[in-house]
């Protein structure tokens, strides 16, 4: 049964509330007529779009609501983005910073405003699906060949601190991820898709319910040897969800899911590699002879409503994921046998409660998380044996109270504690100390007319240690703290029928935030070491806007400005330096046709910036090079007899075959005095594919 939530509440923000008030056409109310953008004449007023997050409070809000950037993807949205995978669907939002090092799924690499890590291990953006964490233990990286577009019904993306409600990780943002539900009447979905580069592969869906049961499988194969030489993918995938209604005020679901993935890596190729072998060319230096990882998880869902104003969640899930590989060192006599099985063991839990308080309408919610992660690996490199096993347990405890101070305002705010214990195993017990930090946050939105609103937000997130970072083989640093974050944000929205509107400011001061330094020695030579910095800045500018100007036209673009410092650090005195990886500009843009005889064609571009590359915090390296490229999206969708509908799509990715590459830098364990006299030497990129093709059919069945 539906709980009762408060009434419309919008954001507030100061100067630029003002500014972005006078620039809008004055009104007299919410119901005054608006001229239709195409024809000019006077329409009825135009109506509310609503989007629905339930990721940025935990609880189920308007977009317009949060104090905070957050988007909305929709199945629909998914399906006219022409989008492979996860990754290259969020590639094209404003604040989220996306790069491929392996031509295959396996090498993605997703962060929010400016948190790159020097791109060594450690992630600053969570990752959730179904309401499970799915960053790895080890690394706390994010696996995102794991994650099948097909069996995505929806992405909440938020950006900024979130760590008062998520805790561990959330100091970029969230990714949510929502699979196909399993409810409704009976349908299902049967995909193939063909392409260049021996690019096969299909999935199935299929969902229903009768009566107080709703079933939905999906299953998935998909093969491909891709751009580059030795970047062979090859993944399996099966996933079940069974939901039950336990009468009017009760549901129970469970997951559960397998995968199998062989996959390989390329490896970067300095210039001299490049014009002697050619960019398809992997590595001679090394051979992957194979990797073979494999996944597997188990969850619940608890959803009980006692009274109409109360609503309990429990997630309880565990997922272990076991990763098998031999690299071979074509050039001598170098061995690398890695075998590495990682579990995790989780609860989240929360209460809801939607009340009164001093006469206004007020919804407060609570909870408990525990996740305990263990780490089993076994490392072989060059004759000598590193196994390493290691423990950490986290739990956090968070409040947050929203309260409709008028029709027109919000207040949000709440705090979460989290503690973490780390506890090594490595012939003998060492044991750690603990862990425990506090994550306050508030913040207000503020709503002057229908569709519009105004937040300003303030915030502190967290990222702890993980595993690799203490007790790693390389890099580690059994002395690192916990990065902090001290956020700042104001911002604006829009939703209207025919257009929609973000802009966030935001200012972050990052406390010992956690980098991948390459800027230190290490057995005679320059070496890796996680540190912490010991103050970096992050401030910028996410805009975004979509207009349909006429009923068959849409036209869309992102901006983002990621202005990421170092102010102070005392370990490689690296001060003013900017943070690698991530470039100060970047943004997407594009068009889409809706024409007669259900087709739609669509051209997508994303231009990217300069910017330093891996390890170079030095910044003695050339920068890698700015690019832009597009890619185009054809699509055939009639609706035919007897509630079968039939999609048949056309990509085509870097329409006009640009050569770049979205990363590359400084290799590590460099001789310091060659280094020293020719760094450019010392550089690797991993260039990205040329044009590619693909082609697909879907054909859905409805009851």
């Amino acid at each position: 049964m539906p709980l009762r939530r408060p009434a419309r509440r919008q954001p507030f923000a100061a100067a630029l509330g003002i500014a972005l008030t006078l620039a809008l056409p004055h009104s007299a109310g919410a119901q005054d007529p608006v001229p239709d953008l195409a024809t000019g004449a006077a329409d009825p007023p135009l109506r509310r779009v609503q989007e629905v997050t339930a990721t940025a409070t935990r609880g189920e809000r308007d977009v317009l609501e949060i104090p905070g950037h957050v988007t909305v993807i929709t199945r629909e949205d998914i399906d006219r983005s022409g989008a492979r995978n996860l990754p290259e669907l969020l590639r094209r939002e404003a604040g989220i910073f996306v790069v491929q090092d392996a031509s295959n799924p396996t090498g993605y690499s997703a962060e929010a405003r400016g948190f790159n890590n020097g791109s060594g291990s450690g992630s600053s953006l969570l990752l959730l699906v179904d309401g499970r964490r799915v960053n790895e233990p080890d690394s706390s990286a994010i696996d995102w060949a794991l994650v099948h577009l097909d069996h995505v019904e929806r992405v909440e993306v938020v950006r900024g601190p979130t760590s008062a409600v998520w805790g561990d990780n959330a100091v970029g943002g969230v990714v949510e991820v929502t699979t196909r539900p399993a409810e409704g009447a009976p349908r299902g979905t049967l995909r193939g898709r063909t392409g260049t580069y021996g690019l096969d592969g299909g999935s199935l869906v299929a969902s229903g319910a009768a009566g107080p049961v709703g079933v939905a499988v999906f299953g998935e194969y998909e093969s491909a040897d891709n751009y580059r030489d030795r970047s062979d993918f090859r993944t399996r995938d099966f996933e079940g969800k069974l939901r039950f209604e336990l009468g009017e005020r009760a549901t129970a679901t469970l997951l559960a899911g397998y995968s199998s993935d062989e996959r390989d890596g390329p490896g970067s190729l300095s210039d001299d590699q490049i014009r002697s072998l050619g960019r398809r060319a992997a590595n001679p230096g090394n051979r992957e002879d194979f990797n073979d990882v494999r996944r597997r998880f188990f969850q619940g869902v608890l959803e009980l409503v006692p009274r109409d104003d109360l609503r309990l969640r429990f997630v309880p899930y565990y997922r272990r994921r076991t990763n098998r590989a031999i690299i071979t060192d074509a050039t001598g006599p170098g061995l690398t046998r890695l075998a590495n099985e990682t579990d995790a063991l989780g609860l989240n839990s929360q209460l809801q409660w939607d009340a009164d308080v001093a006469g206004r309408p007020a919804r407060l919610t609570a909870g408990v998380d525990l996740l305990r992660e263990d780490l089993d690996n076994e490392s072989f490199f060059s004759g000598s044996d590193f196994p390493r096993r290691s423990r950490r347990e986290t739990w956090g405890v968070f409040l947050q109270e929203e309260i409709e101070l008028t029709p027109s305002l919000l207040l949000t705010a709440g705090v979460r504690f989290d503690e973490v214990r780390l506890r090594l195993v490595e012939g003998a017990d060492k044991t750690k100390p603990d862990y425990d930090l506090w994550s306050p946050r508030a913040g207000l939105t503020w709503s002057p007319r229908e569709g519009t609103s105004f937040y300003a937000g303030w915030a502190r997130g967290f990222r702890f240690p993980n595993l690799d970072e203490t007790s790693g083989v390389f890099a580690a640093n059994p002395e690192i703290k916990p990065q902090r974050s001290n956020s700042y944000e104001v911002g604006f929205k829009l939703r209207r029928d025919r257009v929609s509107a973000n802009v966030a400011l935001y200012h972050m001061d990052v406390t010992d935030e956690i980098l991948l330094t390459s800027e230190v020695m290490s057995f005679g030579f320059l070496g890796v070491l996680n540190v912490n910095a010991n103050r970096v800045q992050h401030r910028g500018a996410e805009i975004g806007l979509e207009v349909r100007p006429l009923d068959w036209l849409e036209l869309f673009g992102q901006y983002t400005l990621d202005d990421t410092k170092i102010e102070r650090d005392s370990v490689t005195n690296l001060d003013g330096n900017a943070v690698p990886v991530t470039p100060r500009h970047r943004g997407t843009y594009g068009v889409r046709f809706l024409l007669p005889q259900d087709v739609e064609i669509s051209l997508h571009g994303i231009a990217t910036g300069s910017r330093y590359g891996r390890n170079d915090f030095g910044q003695r390296l050339s920068k890698l090079s700015k690019f832009s490229v597009y890619d185009a999206f054809i699509a055939f969708r009639p609706e035919l007899v007897g509630g079968v509908e039939l999609a048949l799509t056309a990509t085509v990715r870097n329409l006009f075959s640009r050569e770049y590459a979205e990363i590359g830098g400084r290799r590590t364990f460099v001789d310091p005095v060659a280094f020293a006299a020719n760094p450019q030497a010392f550089f690797g990129s991993f260039p990205s594919a040329d044009r590619t093709y693909e082609v697909g059919v879907a054909v859905t069945v409805r009851r």
